[in-house]
Protein backbone atom coordinates (compact mmCIF):
# COMPACT_ATOMS: atom_id res chain seq x y z
CA UNK A 1 0.00 0.00 0.00
CA UNK A 2 2.76 2.45 1.11
CA UNK A 3 4.49 2.39 -2.24
CA UNK A 4 1.29 3.23 -4.52
CA UNK A 5 1.96 6.87 -2.39
CA UNK A 6 3.69 9.90 -3.69
CA UNK A 7 5.12 12.37 -1.86
CA UNK A 8 2.95 15.60 -2.22
CA UNK A 9 4.91 18.27 0.50
CA UNK A 10 6.49 18.38 3.76
CA UNK A 11 4.91 20.79 6.57
CA UNK A 12 7.99 22.31 8.84
CA UNK A 13 5.47 23.09 12.19
CA UNK A 14 6.85 24.80 15.00
CA UNK A 15 10.60 25.87 16.79
CA UNK A 16 11.89 24.31 19.70
CA UNK A 17 15.42 24.70 20.87
CA UNK A 18 17.76 21.52 20.76
CA UNK A 19 18.20 21.40 24.26
CA UNK A 20 15.51 19.48 25.65
CA UNK A 21 15.69 21.18 29.46
CA UNK A 22 15.25 24.27 27.88
CA UNK A 23 12.38 23.49 25.74
CA UNK A 24 10.32 22.26 29.06
CA UNK A 25 11.64 25.25 30.36
CA UNK A 26 9.98 27.62 27.73
CA UNK A 27 7.25 25.92 26.39
CA UNK A 28 4.95 27.11 29.80
CA UNK A 29 5.22 30.67 28.96
CA UNK A 30 3.19 31.08 25.74
CA UNK A 31 4.78 34.10 24.63
CA UNK A 32 8.52 33.19 25.02
CA UNK A 33 7.02 30.05 23.08
CA UNK A 34 6.12 32.04 20.33
CA UNK A 35 8.84 34.97 20.28
CA UNK A 36 11.03 31.09 19.77
CA UNK A 37 9.18 29.98 16.82
CA UNK A 38 9.33 33.56 15.39
CA UNK A 39 13.17 33.73 15.75
CA UNK A 40 14.08 30.59 14.47
CA UNK A 41 11.54 30.46 11.45
CA UNK A 42 13.68 33.67 10.71
CA UNK A 43 17.29 32.50 11.31
CA UNK A 44 16.63 28.45 10.62
CA UNK A 45 13.75 28.33 8.33
CA UNK A 46 14.59 24.40 7.37
CA UNK A 47 14.40 23.19 10.93
CA UNK A 48 11.66 22.33 12.77
CA UNK A 49 10.19 20.56 15.82
CA UNK A 50 7.37 18.20 13.58
CA UNK A 51 7.86 17.51 10.44
CA UNK A 52 4.59 16.37 8.70
CA UNK A 53 4.98 14.67 4.99
CA UNK A 54 1.37 14.96 2.87
CA UNK A 55 1.65 11.66 0.61
CA UNK A 56 -1.35 11.63 -1.79
CA UNK A 57 -2.31 8.26 -3.10
CA UNK A 58 -2.97 8.56 -7.36
CA UNK A 59 -6.58 8.39 -8.83
CA UNK A 60 -7.83 5.47 -10.97
CA UNK A 61 -8.02 7.62 -14.55
CA UNK A 62 -11.74 7.79 -14.87
CA UNK A 63 -13.75 6.22 -18.00
CA UNK A 64 -15.25 8.87 -20.00
CA UNK A 65 -18.48 9.26 -19.96
CA UNK A 66 -20.67 8.86 -23.28
CA UNK A 67 -24.14 10.59 -24.00
CA UNK A 68 -25.95 7.80 -26.22
CA UNK A 69 -28.04 5.54 -24.51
Amino acid sequence: MAQDLTFARCLHTGFRPRELAWDMRLRPYKILDTAFEWIGRALAPRQAASLYVIAEKPTAPQPALTGGS
